[in-house]
């Protein structure tokens, strides 16, 4: 009896899936999901190029590590401004045609990045690509919510799981074009070596003549580098990578169907939870809150992991850059496997258990580090990688779900709050790692993490206490309002004896 019943519910499924197939509509939104993962894989590879290709850049631009700096504060900044732009224009512009621009945008100014050997021009360059790849998550982000609504949340998972595949692949295909770390060492050595040669002669008072010939050999030395920079060509990869992957949206936004976002999965009436313009902005402050931490904790964390790791344990680069692999390859690997369990479990309990992972991670990091457990730093990072896998998406959901549904401008005040977070985080973290000790990469993350605890049982108790009873509220008045509506329109058609059938004239 119990396999025929097995066997039944199998037959259930199947039948339920092959419908599914056999749907046009579903066809289409899976597509056009498939489209966006290759796209969020692009601008991740472009992202996950940033750190590896640093020093390279200063040797084209012939800065110091200070000044360089400012190309990715650059970026986040046109970032910022990428999401509120683009998230204001999502809603009002033909979608795919703008994920295309913002996909093309991307591509064409990662190519031209080499080519920029002014300090001035490889800031503004690095400006606008920031600007079109927050353009791109915020409208991608968006699109997945249109497309699939209720049913979005293993998609979201999945758009995004495109972004970590890019930023990890990314280090391995660009390490073969990049200046080999002992060349330039051997050329600072050799310009370290002729300025004590020059500071020998003057202190000697030696003659002209052979300061001269000192200050000729600098020059040479600065004219003839013993290296080859070849940079161009990770970054062409990059452009190419960028521009096929908007052609899809190109060729959609001119035959784009109005009826993609529609179909079974499309929201009811009871859904769409229109609120009062104060609840709005107070549910936006919110979430922004939030955002601010859990992006924050998630791009310091891979950012600051390696320096941690040489600085707090003592580490060799090697074995930094190898832990940091470690975090990358477990956070796509939980994202992968959240993708099956997404739609059962509630995205409030999904980031709850995320966010105590991340808490414990970082406990653990910090007992590891006092107590120099090396073993113990390889396992927390990987639970931490794991549990922030899942805040990011997840968080979309929670704003969908429990507060208002996510549109252009939603998307856009979320990549806004984690533009905020990507710029405060390394300012604070790099200041109490240099005037403290690099403790501080737990502790600030710690505490970033149990404010988002907090924020996150705020929006619990707002969105199921407060907006709840709002929105009971408006329906009932809309109700009562349309109520009158048509009962004042029956009267004025009585006054005037234009109703059908009643003999009035």
């Amino acid at each position: 009896m119990q396999e025929r019943e097995g066997k039944a519910e199998g037959n259930q499924i199947s039948r339920g899936y092959l419908a599914k197939w056999k749907n046009a509509d579903y066809r289409a939104r899976l597509v056009h999901t498939t489209w966006l993962f290759l796209s969020f894989i692009s601008m991740g590879f472009i992202a996950g190029q940033r750190g590896p290709t640093f020093l390279d850049l200063q040797l084209i631009t012939n800065t110091d590590v200070e000044e360089a700096s400012l190309f990715f504060t650059f970026a986040a900044v046109g970032g910022l401004l990428g999401a509120l732009v683009i998230g204001a224009s999502y809603d009002r512009f033909n979608k795919p045609r703008l994920i295309f621009l913002a996909n093309i945008g991307m591509g064409v100014c990662v190519g031209v990045v080499p080519q920029c050997r002014q300090y001035p021009l490889m800031i503004f360059i690095w400006f606008i690509t920031g600007f079109c790849m927050r353009g791109l998550e915020t409208s991608g982000t968006a699109d997945v919510v249109r497309v699939w609504k209720s049913e979005s949340r293993p998609y979201m998972f999945i758009v995004h799981l495109g972004f970590s595949i890019g930023a990890l692949i990314s280090p391995m295909v660009t390490e073969p074009f990049l200046v080999p770390k002992h060349l330039v060492e051997k050329q600072n050595s050799d310009i370290k070596s002729e300025d004590t040669a020059i500071t020998c002669n003057i202190t000697n008072n030696a003659s002209l003549t052979s300061n001269n010939s000192c200050i000729n050999n600098q020059t040479d030395l600065f004219q003839s580098p013993p290296y080859v920079v070849k940079l161009q060509y990770a970054f062409i990869i990059s452009a190419i990578l960028a521009v096929l992957t908007s052609l899809p949206f190109l060729i959609k936004s001119f035959m784009d169907k109005s009826n993609l976002a529609k179909g079974g999965n499309s929201r009811k009436a009871a859904e769409q939870r229109n609120v009062p313009l104060l609840y709005y902005v107070i549910s936006i402050v919110l979430i922004m809150c939030m955002y601010i931490c859990n992006t924050g904790i998630e791009d310091a964390f891979s950012a600051f992991l390696m320096t941690f790791a040489v600085k707090q344990m003592e580490w060799s680069k090697k074995d930094g850059a190898l832990v940091t692999s470690a975090f990358w390859a477990s956070l796509i690997t939980a994202r992968i496997f959240v993708i099956f369990v997404a739609d059962l479990i509630s995205p409030a309990k999904l980031l709850l258990f995320a966010m105590c992972f991340v808490i414990i991670a970082l406990i653990g990091l910090w007992t590891s580090a006092l107590y120099l457990a090396h073993t113990g730093i390889w396992v927390f990072v990987c639970v931490a990688g794991s549990a922030i896998s899942i805040l990011f998406p997840t968080g979309i959901s929670l704003t969908d779900k429990e507060l208002i549904p996510v549109n252009g401008k939603v998307s856009s005040f979320i990549l806004v709050a984690g533009a905020i977070g990507l710029l405060s985080n390394p300012v604070i973290l790099g200041f109490f790692i240099k005037e403290f000790s690099a403790l501080w990469f737990c502790y600030l993350l710690l505490s970033e993490a149990i404010m988002s605890v907090v924020l996150l049982f705020l929006i619990l108790i707002y969105g199921r206490k407060i907006l709840k009873s709002v929105r009971k509220r408006t329906v009932v008045e809309i109700e009562i309002d349309s109520e009158h509506g048509a009962q004042d329109t029956l009267m004025d058609d009585l006054k005037n004896g234009t109703v059908e059938g009643l003999g009035v004239v």
